[in-house]
């Protein structure tokens, strides 16, 4: 999993990611609630086995932008993941997101309004499911 905060002005800003690995304790917080990722950095970059899937949320008015995306390979090649619930649109990819607590935030897909959006795989999205 790797997730980076892109280098456009005003895409620094807050991100709490909640990681569920298929071990039954569903979705467990992984970052520091109340950072400020400044532009270009490492959010997270991290193995997790049995993925599942994860959640995005931002509860403060100053977004984060950028983008987030996984590994089948052990980190040779990354792929954008799909947005599963609570975004706009659902089902587009996460190469270019924006997760806000108000809802001013501007990117191809956006997670806004402190809601907790839903993230998984391109490869185990169903968008009939």
């Amino acid at each position: 999993l790797r997730i980076t905060t892109g280098g456009v002005r005003y895409d620094d800003g807050y991100l709490d990611v909640f990681v569920n690995t298929g071990d039954g304790n569903g979705y467990v917080g992984v970052t520091q609630s109340g950072v400020k990722y400044a532009l270009n950095s490492a959010v997270l970059e991290k193995c997790y086995l049995g993925l599942v899937g994860l959640q995005v949320k931002n509860s403060n008015a100053n977004a984060w932008a950028g983008s987030i995306e996984t590994s089948v390979d052990g980190g040779v090649s990354y792929t954008p993941m799909v947005c599963k619930d609570s975004c706009t649109p659902v089902g587009d990819s996460t190469a270019s997101i924006v997760v806000d607590g108000d809802g001013n935030g501007d990117r191809a897909v956006k997670c806004l309004n402190g809601d907790t959006c839903t993230l998984v795989n391109s490869g185990s999205w169903d968008s009939t499911a």
